[in-house]
């Protein structure tokens, strides 16, 4: 379980990242599934819903999978189930159950690094790069 002390919905990337750092303690929200995992104080929870970053997207290039997006939204996408066989709309369908698939986000376990991701070891097999936030960028993209 966590405690949180105070709680912010930025509406933007820079906002987000200067709550972030303002202080230590201070932790990114996203569907906190992975939070459950341990006992963690957390001084200013800064939810990132409000920041843009639940899509999936495809153009000429390449496919982009925002940070927000849910395993449920991978899992449903047209756009993923057209390309690798649908390998990694398939790769989130059996994890847990539905409510649970709403709740984790991409970002969540590309960020945290989880080995027992099912996601993450298949996106990690096709040709992907992840872009990590940089203060008054666009990068932002997992």
């Amino acid at each position: 379980m966590f405690t949180i002390r105070e709680y912010a919905m930025p509406e933007t990337l820079d906002e987000a990242y200067t709550i972030l750092k303002s202080r230590k303690g201070n932790q990114i929200l996203g569907g906190c599934a992975w939070l459950r995992l341990g006992k963690k104080r957390i001084n200013i929870a800064v939810d990132l819903t409000k920041c843009g970053l639940d899509y999936i997207r495809e153009d000429d290039e390449q496919i982009e999978i925002g940070a927000m997006t849910s395993y449920r939204s991978v899992e449903t996408c047209d756009i993923l189930k057209k390309y690798f066989n649908g390998v990694i709309a398939d790769s989130v369908s059996s994890i847990i159950g539905t409510q649970f698939r709403n709740t984790v986000t991409v970002g969540g376990s590309v960020y945290g690094r989880y080995g027992f991701s099912a996601c993450m070891k298949t996106i990690m097999s096709v040709d992907v790069s992840s872009l990590m936030y940089t203060r008054g960028s666009d990068s932002h993209k997992t």
